[in-house]
Formats: structure tokens, C-alpha cells, sequence
């Protein structure tokens, strides 16, 4: 099965809840089963990213 690209932007003043959301939704799972999902967390502007 080929896995599903989600990617998640990241920006500066983001609260840390907001992030991790979508990592439950569609992050690593515990199954032996591969994650049907490829996650993917990019930033909007390059350097640090404060929360």
C-alpha cells in the first residue's frame, strides 16, 4: 500500500498543541502494520521556530 504524504507548517508562535494534534492523527502507530501516512513537519521560514 503506498503511504499518504501529510505535511504540517510550522511557524514562529505556533503553540505546541496545535503541532501535536496532527502527530496523534497521523504520526507513527504501534501496529506491526506500516502507517498508512508519511508525516511531515516543514517550517515556514528557515532558523528556530519559538512556541
Amino acid at each position: 500500500m503506498a503511504r499518504i504524504g501529510v505535511a504540517m507548517v510550522a511557524f514562529d508562535g505556533i503553540r505546541p498543541f496545535h503541532l501535536s494534534v496532527p502527530c496523534a492523527v497521523f504520526g507513527e502507530n504501534s501496529d506491526d502494520e506500516a502507517p498508512p501516512f508519511e508525516l511531515r513537519v516543514c517550517a515556514v521560514e528557515s532558523g528556530e521556530q519559538r512556541t
